[in-house]
């Protein structure tokens, strides 16, 4: 009943919709509003840019000629087309109405007309203003070679209609083709009067994706649209691979696997799509392919339609491809009809817990491994007691899991994604082995479980030390052995010792004494620490098991004693670390009773420790004294030195250890300190290159000993070094070996078949023979080699090769490759082969077949090259001898190599063409050879062919640029044929791990997709994956540079190789190697110069960063015509040291010292590697401190510097070093690195610096600066300057004039320093600017931070510490230090300029950056202005800017507040309860009438509240109606009930405008005249006063709106969505104000005998309605008071309370402290809250109204409608009229 009357009522869910429609409405104007401003600005850059290329004769534009401002021009244009429609796109996601959006669309083509107009107009001005020679029109094809007559050349029309038509848009899938030329063909055809040059504008905006870069830059340049189009049909227009991939979509055809219209439908289309475009190419669907085709559609349908199809068919007919896809499309129009019914149809149903119950039956039980028992062996009691190490065996042997303990799988392949709860490793947490730790104090209370574990775990170790020393290449070093009886641990003696350092500076350092080492050592950190000059030296120090190790420096100095006056001088061996921290656990001495009388050399000889020192032998009985004290029998003892006391011996079982050291061992880790070098900066004895004397040695011995055979093969001999008598046993480790490989090969039958293959071909070529091997040899007299194989699936010829391991060891520990001298490789380095490589035009490339195995092995040295084989591990094994040299061999490099070179030495008269090149252009056996011309290159094929053969060599898989150099060669020994004339093949060829196109002749790269996402990225696979991407020649260096400054952030972590990296880093990787296969698409020239060159020069470039420092060469060509072309030739890059702990950072300067170095270092081998003859070398550098330092004499520079400058001077003094801008330097891309998909793009890495391209190189240099200026010098002077603070920061107001002023005096600057030649003309160039700005800042900080410049000149302490500055040595520039160096971001952005604040020019900047930015909000101006600088209270100033900016004041008007006023005599004076009241109206509510209809009548019903001004009592009465009678009952209810009222307050009519209908409806009867006259009379027959608050003002009568709130709180939680009826709410209201009457208007008193507080109900009682006041009878006794009397002093008692509580309660201000001085004929918006405040009306002021305390609160305002009065909250000052004050109590 009540719902159905309440629909006569719109609902709180319908006003809450509207409200929403409402809010959403207004945002999205708004939003609409801020693009399209936003798209206006950019389209008036398109209006300045046209504007800017305006030319005439009348106006003659000078610029219109100049090459870099139209191309500036073009770069803004297109800019602006990608910005608008970035902005555009954002305009259509909006909601808006078609009107509208017809509207947006219009304007959308508006903007793309012009933008068509300008890119044409400025292509046209650029050609024209090309410094190039007149280019003839393409010349139309004909037939044969002729060339048709040159038309004559129409000059292009500068009015261009725009194109309309949207354009379709091609990919490069050949599926599409046809259909993208059939549509853009005809889109063309309505566009026939267009010039080729618009059409091939727009094909070329069609071609995206794989298509985007088709058409070479040349046809566009020329404009030659026939050209454009002829290539796309030559590439694309493939018949045969069109219809293969129709084909393959066909026969890839999705299962349906349920039945499902959408999958159904998707099958249609996708097989009629495919059809139609078969049939399109002539194919028709007929015969044997319509029945496939029908039996591919019934094998993809689903159960369902399957059936319905089958019973369809006819048994005796075929079925028709037509009538199948009818079928099809019926029934799929039948599911989406049944599918759409059924979703209106059915209803959701309440969903059922329904439990579910599963019986697992399992046929065995479990048992536990240890105990036999039914349980998991994690929960077994005597798994758990056992050690470590006994766990672990007892896992092998039961083949169980080391992670989840269950059997069945290997660890590798463990599915469980728990891992150990304590260090996250994968193995069970019962198995995790503490790791040392530097505090861990053993205490003689350890339980012996303990002791036994330790004792366990220690004699794990020992019994795998050896297996782990064989298996490391590098010899573990022991230089201290300590016992390892499982019970008992050794205290070795310690003692602590002060050496002499540089500068006589005493260094503490721990000692260890040992008297069974022969030599001191010490480690190299405390060498480096020690600072003294290191001595070159080659020592070789043995250690257990004939581990050995090399020492190749020492240092010399003085060790004294800590406790007497005892020294030495002593020799001291720098090793890389002599032992691990000890002892190897702390030990407890609170119970050893130590003597007090004598001084321990190591005090903390019982806490771990690192040992720095070791003391050998030589001294050590030169230390002991003679006297002893012995501590205890379980302890050990003390002995007297000449170092002091030290302590050592065995501690007794009594006190238990967890683990114990049985040998201290130094472990590196070798492939972690070979990575380091990514990141290591060289020293100086790295800078002088150092020769092995064994290379000399094996040169001889080769000579010496080799043979030539009847054939011409080689025979040589091993090169065995001093350690051959070390060779042990071999066999029993072969045999292992073996027997572990057949068991795998056994698994699979597929690769030991290949496997068995191998060793018969071995065996067949003769280069193995069986032998029956003595078994009473003598042990080291032979040498057995384990193998196994290697799988290449790429490789085209061999795809599984056998590997033998020459390191493995015998018995002794030593290997066959410890015994042999490695020797050096004869041939040149890979990169200097491919450089020569790219130097010729016609080039060849061939392989060595088995090149090791054409080298014959000496009878003598075969039995050490023994393998062992058997085809069934049936038969015994048998023993071969290898008869060649052997791959695995560590001499075999260099006997292959060396036979080639001794082959070409001894050839040279017979072959002097091939002999040269063999020594210089083959990579062990691959060659890289080249020509001038065809018939040179036949020639060297012949001679090359002819020689290898005399030498026993072969070569196979020949393969040339030019298909006429190899007629010679036999066709079976081509590698691949390649056809020239088609442009679409991309065959390659991988020489040398890089991809040559030999057809196309282009390098390229092959990297392979990603794996998938979700696995974790280790250490070890970001290494692994950085392996895999070969780049010899830096063709991608920006890209290496980027994977190197990664894989540098997973190296300094502490991880372990298979640890996973931290996300942060895993995610850059993962973005990278994304982006990686990218390069794929790159098609790099190989031929890096070209016919008939003018000239031909060489161009290096050097750039640092900090993060790591490159360089690039290029070829720079001056063709005949004129025109000039650079190539990229290589590039390196390497990665400078992280700044971390204490190390000193790499300054910039240093840096680009380095790459300069590396950059002299590339040059000289570029030319000494090639056999072109370069007219010019020029070297460029951005940093002029470097190219300073390579101009002055090393003796002036500090050592660091003064090293490389030296080798920088040695090895360029032929060259010019020249300045680059670094903007125009390609070398800032590789010093930075750069992403994939990025550097595809780059033309300036692949085609060099635009201003080298241009035929007359103007490059302006600048002049050398002064050394005062430069870093690093010997001697320099620093002066001091004054703060003064320059004029012209107070006289300029705009930063734009600032920097321009500045311009112009650095542009006078340079034209004086250059002797008056360099005159520069025009506005201020971007470098000038960049300079001024710099010049600004330096005044600026010489101003302001003069102390703190100061201070870190000095080394003293300054305010800014917490930011880190320093002075940038580059431009002198105070710049913050901060923690973000290590960030991939700008320089300017990791080390800002420091600004100081409440400085003008920080104000400027600030503004102009907050202007240039489209007045950007707080943080965003924070965030930019720190992009480059750093002011001081940055936060202050840009809020002080943003407050004085008038659009931004006006977008976010503040209101105008001010002091809280004193309140009103009648708020603080006792009267009458509603003596002085507010009137207030709430709701509408609904009223419920009393008639007993099914659907009683809903009526709005009002509650006026009267509130007392004085005591805030609350009086409520319900209101019938919105009428002048309802109200005026209303009122005489009230006095009635509440006695006379002397004034009333309410609110103004204009407070209820704009509000909801029936509050707009009250505002209506407030404001009638018809009521005011009616209330008028009534008041003023009462004497009673009506005042109104100023318009607008709600604040004026809190007290009421208080009280409106909490009868609204009682109301919603009593009465709720109920509807009541009239004298329901009347009691209801009663209610509620009894309530709200009974609250206390203070806190209850402290005084006991107040029982209650005082309350508003406590005035309301106690007096008749007409009385008047009483006299007080306050003081007076109480006994001498009537009756009467005593009532009324009772009612004076509360007023006297409320004078003493209440009133002070009102003395605090909650709000409102400032004071605003306001003015008459100040300009203010007038706020208005149903308007967007840009659209607020502009008011002056005209009066102010100051109340009492003589403050402004109302203000009377002229506006252009008139007139108005208005509180100041509702006015907002503009921000020139703002003057606060703030109160100040």
């Amino acid at each position: 009943m009540e719902d159905n009357g309440a629909a006569a009522v719109q609902s709180i869910s319908d006003q809450l919709s509207v409200q929403r429609r409402k809010e959403e409405s207004r945002v999205m104007e708004e939003a609409l509003k801020a693009l399209v401003h936003q798209r206006g600005a950019v389209k008036g850059k398109l209006t300045r840019v046209k504007n800017a290329i305006v030319h005439s004769a009348a106006v003659p534009n000078a610029n219109i000629r100049n090459v870099h401002f139209l191309k500036l021009h073009v770069k803004t244009v297109e800019n602006c087309y990608s910005e608008y429609n970035a902005f555009q796109n954002q305009i259509y996601a909006l909601p808006l109405s078609d009107e509208r959006r017809r509207e947006q669309e219009d304007r959308y083509v508006e903007f793309e007309a012009l933008y068509n107009e300008l890119t044409i107009q400025l292509s046209t001005l650029l050609e024209e203003a090309m410094p190039k020679p007149e280019l003839l029109p393409p010349a139309p094809l004909v037939a044969g070679n002729a060339i048709a007559p040159v038309a004559p050349v129409i000059a292009p029309q500068h009015f261009i209609p725009p194109l309309t038509v949207p354009l379709p848009t091609f990919d490069g899938t050949y599926e599409a083709w046809y259909s993208f030329k059939s549509m853009f063909q005809n889109v063309m055809a309505r566009y026939a009067t267009e010039s080729p040059a618009i059409k091939l504008y727009h094909l070329r905006n069609a071609l995206v994706g794989k298509a985007a870069g088709v058409i070479d830059q040349d046809i566009i340049n020329n404009g030659d649209y026939e050209a454009a189009w002829a290539i796309l049909t030559d590439r694309f227009e493939d018949k045969r691979l069109i219809i293969d991939k129709h084909i393959e979509a066909i026969f890839s055809l999705p299962k349906i696997s349920k039945d499902s219209s959408t999958e159904l439908r998707k099958l249609v289309d996708t097989c009629v799509k495919n059809v139609q475009a078969l049939e399109n190419l002539e194919l028709e669907v007929d015969g044997l392919g319509e029945q496939m085709l029908i039996n591919q559609l019934a094998s993809k349908m689903d159960r369902d339609t399957r059936k319905v199809w089958e019973t369809k068919q006819d048994p005796g007919e075929l079925s028709s491809y037509a009538d199948t896809i009818e079928f099809l499309k019926l029934r799929c129009r039948i599911m989406e009809k049944v599918e759409t019914n059924s979703a209106k149809v059915e209803n959701p149903k309440p969903v059922r817990p329904v439990t579910k119950s599963k019986t697992l039956v399992s046929a065995n039980e479990l048992q536990c491994t240890v105990c036999n028992n039914s349980h998991e062996l994690y929960k077994c009691e005597e798994f758990k007691k056992k050690s470590v190490s006994d766990k672990y065996s007892l896992l092998r042997k039961s083949g169980a899991c080391f992670n989840c303990l269950g059997k069945g799988h290997r660890t590798t392949e463990c599915s469980s994604s728990s891992t150990c709860r304590k260090c996250s490793r994968k193995h069970h947490t019962l198995l995790h082995q503490e790791e040392n730790k530097k505090e861990d104090i053993v205490h003689p209370s350890a339980t012996k479980q303990a002791a036994s574990e330790g004792c366990s775990r220690a004699e794990s170790s020992a019994a795998s030390a050896a297996p782990v020393e064989a298996a490391t290449k590098n010899q573990n070093v022991v230089l201290c052995v300590s016992s390892d009886r499982p019970t008992r641990q050794t205290l070795l003696t310690t003692a602590v010792v002060m050496v002499n350092g540089y500068g006589n500076v005493l260094h503490p350092c721990r000692t260890l004494i040992d008297s069974c080492s022969q030599n001191h050592f010490v480690t190299e950190r405390f060498a480096t620490q020690l600072a003294i000059k290191k001595h070159r030296a080659d020592y070789q120090v043995s250690g257990l098991n004939g581990g050995t190790t090399r020492i190749h420096n020492v240092v010399r100095t003085t060790v004294k004693s800590r406790v007497t006056s005892y020294s030495t001088e002593l020799e001291l061996l720098v090793a890389p670390k002599i032992t691990s921290d000890m002892p190897e656990k702390a030990i407890d001495v609170t119970n050893w009773n130590l003597p007090v009388h004598v001084e321990l050399a190591d005090p903390n000889f019982n806490k771990r420790g690192r040992i720095d020192m070791l003391l050998g032998a030589e001294i050590f009985w030169d230390l002991i004294n003679a006297e002893k004290i012995t501590l205890a029998e379980n302890l050990p003892s003390l002995r007297s030195t000449e170092l002091g006391w030290v302590i050592g011996g065995v501690i007794s079982d009594q006190i238990p250890v967890i683990a114990r050291t049985f040998c201290n061992v130094v472990q590196r880790d070798d492939l972690g300190d070979l990575l380091k070098r990514f990141w290591e900066i060289e020293g100086a004895e790295d800078l002088r290159r150092n020769s092995t004397a064994s290379t000399d040695e094996c040169i001889q011995h080769f000579r010496s000993t080799f043979q030539r055979m009847s054939d011409g093969r080689f025979q040589v001999r091993l090169p065995f070094n001093e350690r051959k008598t070390e060779l042990g046993e071999s066999l029993q480790m072969a045999t292992r070996r073996f027997l572990m490989l057949e068991r795998r090969l056994d698994q699979r039958p597929e690769l030991k078949a290949e496997y068995s293959e191998f060793i018969h071909e071995y065996e067949r070529l003769g280069h193995m023979c069986e032998i029956q091997a003595n078994p009473n040899e003598k042990v080291g007299s032979s040498y057995y080699l384990p193998h196994h194989c290697v799988l290449r699936p790429s490789s085209a010829t061999t795809k599984l090769r056998v590997v033998f391991d020459g390191s493995a060891k015998t018995s002794t520990g030593t290997s066959i490759n410890d015994t042999l001298k490695i020797g050096p490789i004869m041939q040149n380095d890979l990169v200097s082969i491919l450089l020569n490589f790219r130097c010729y035009r016609f080039v060849f490339t061939a392989d060595i077949p088995k090149m090791f195995r054409q080298v014959m092995m000496h009878a003598e040295d075969a039995p050490f090259q023994r393998i062992l084989w058997r085809d069934d591990r049936s038969k015994p094994l048998k023993t071969f001898e290898l008869r060649t040299v052997t791959y695995g061999l560590a001499s075999s490099p260099f006997h292959a190599t060396m036979a080639l070179s001794q082959l070409a030495d001894d050839s040279m008269e017979d072959y002097p063409i091939a002999a040269p090149v063999l020594k210089k252009s083959f990579y062990i056996y691959d060659a890289l050879c080249g020509a001038r011309t065809i018939e040179e290159a036949q020639l060297l094929c012949r001679q090359l062919l002819q020689l290898l053969h005399s030498g026993g060599f072969d070569a196979h898989k020949w393969c040339s640029n030019e298909p006429a150099i190899l007629e010679e060669i036999p066709k079976n020994l081509w590698g691949t044929t390649f056809d020239v004339g088609d442009a679409a093949d991309k065959a390659v060829v991988k020489t040398l791990g890089v991809v040559w196109n030999a057809s196309q002749d282009w390098f390229s790269f092959r990297v392979q997709p990603p794996e998938e996402a979700c696995r974790s990225v280790t250490r070890k696979g970001v290494l692994s994956e950085i392996a895999k991407f070969f780049d010899p020649l830096g063709l991608a260096g920006p890209v290496v540079t980027t994977a190197k400054l990664i894989f540098r952030e997973v190296g300094l972590l502490n991880l372990g190789w298979d640890d996973p990296i931290p996300d942060a880093i895993a995610e850059k990787w993962r973005a990278f190697r994304t982006q990686l296969p990218a390069l794929n698409d790159l098609e790099i020239p190989r031929w890096i110069l070209s016919d008939g060159m003018n000239l031909v020069e060489l161009h290096g470039f050097a750039d640092a960063s900090d993060q790591a420092y490159g360089t690039c060469l290029y070829t720079r060509l001056v063709l005949p015509d004129g025109a000039v072309k650079m190539n990229l030739i290589c590039s390196k890059s390497r990665i400078l040291p992280k700044k971390t702990g204490k190390m000193k950072p790499i300054t910039t300067p240093r840096a680009e010292l380095l790459a300069a170095l590396l950059l002299s270092r590339e040059v000289t081998k570029v030319l000494n590697s090639v056999d072109t003859r370069f007219d010019r070398v020029t070297l460029w550098s951005d940093s002029q401190i470097v190219l300073c330092w390579i101009r002055k004499s090393p003796a002036d520079l500090q050592l660091f510097v003064a090293n490389r400058v030296i080798e920088i001077q040695k090895l360029t003094n032929e060259f010019q070093w020249r300045y680059i801008p670094t903007y125009d330097n390609p070398a800032d891309m590789i010093s930075r690195g750069e992403m994939p998909q990025h550097l595809i793009h780059r033309s300036i890495w692949w085609d060099g610096p635009d201003v080298l391209n241009q035929q007359v190189v103007q490059l302006e240099q600048p002049s050398p600066l002064n050394d005062s200026d430069l870093p690093e010098i010997r001697t320099c002077l620093v002066l001091a300057k004054l703060p003064a603070r320059l004029p012209v920061f107070d006289r300029i107001g705009t930063f734009t004039r600032l920097q321009r002023c500045m311009s112009l005096v650095v542009r006078f600057a340079h034209y004086v320093l250059s002797g008056r030649e360099m005159l520069t003309k025009g506005p201020p160039t971007a470098y000038e600017r960049d300079e001024a700005l710099k010049l600004i800042v330096r005044c600026v900080q010489e101003e302001a931070f003069q102390p703190e410049l100061r201070a870190l000149k000095e080394g003293g302490t300054h305010r800014l510490r917490s930011l880190h500055p320093f002075i940038d040595p580059v431009d002198g520039i105070l710049r913050v230090g901060g923690r973000v160096k290590k960030a991939f971001i700008p320089y300017d952005s990791r080390h800002q300029m420091l600004l100081p604040p409440n400085h003008p020019f920080t104000e400027l900047l600030i503004r102009h950056e907050h202007q240039s930015n489209l007045h950007a909000g707080q943080k965003a101006l924070l965030a930019i202005v720190r992009q480059r600088f750093w002011p001081l209270q940055a936060k202050n100033t840009i809020r002080k800017v943003i407050r004085q900016c008038i659009p931004c004041f006006r977008a976010n008007p503040m209101k105008t507040t001010q002091l809280m006023g004193d309140l009103p005599s009648y708020r603080v004076q006792p009267s009458p309860a509603f003596f002085h009241t507010g009137i207030d109206y709430a709701g509408p509510f609904l009223i419920k009438s009393l008639t007993q209809a099914r659907k009683p009548m809903i009526t709005k019903g009002y509650v006026c509240l009267f509130v007392c001004l004085s005591t805030r009592a609350i009086h409520l009465e319900l209101v019938s109606s919105l009428t002048t009678e309802a109200f005026l009952a209303t009122l005489r209810r009230f006095t009635g009930r509440r006695g006379p009222v002397s004034k009333i307050y309410s609110d103004n009519a204009t407070n209820f405008v704009g509000a909801e209908a029936e509050l707009e409806q009250l505002g209506k009867l407030l404001a009638d005249e018809h009521h005011i006259k009616q209330l008028t009379e009534f008041c003023g027959s009462r004497s009673i006063s009506w005042s109104f608050i100023p318009p607008r003002s709600p604040h004026f009568g809190g007290i009421w709106e208080s009280g409106v709130k909490s009868v609204k709180h009682h109301l919603k939680r009593v009465v709720g969505n109920q509807k009541l009826t009239f004298e329901e709410m009347s009691t209801v209201l009663v209610q509620i104000e009894s309530v709200l009457n009974s609250r206390p208007l203070t806190p209850c008193s402290d005084d006991p005998n107040d029982l209650t507080a005082v309350t508003p109900a406590h005035f309301l009682v106690g007096r008749q309605m007409q009385s008047i006041p009483e006299p007080s009878y306050t003081s007076m006794k109480l006994s001498t008071l009537t009756r009467w009397q005593l009532v009324q002093a009772t009612q004076q008692h509360f007023w006297k309370r409320w004078l003493a509580e209440y009133l002070p309660e009102l003395q605090n201000r909650q709000k409102w402290f400032k004071t605003t001085q306001i003015k008459p004929g100040a300009l203010v918006l007038i706020n208005d809250p149903n308007a967007l405040p840009m659209q607020w009306q502009l008011g002056r002021i005209i009066e102010t109204h100051p109340g009492s305390d003589n403050i402004t609160r109302v203000v009377t305002l002229r506006t252009t409608r008139g007139e108005c009065k208005r509180g100041v909250t509702e006015i907002s000052l503009l921000p020139m009229d703002q003057e606060e004050q703030k109160l100040d109590h």
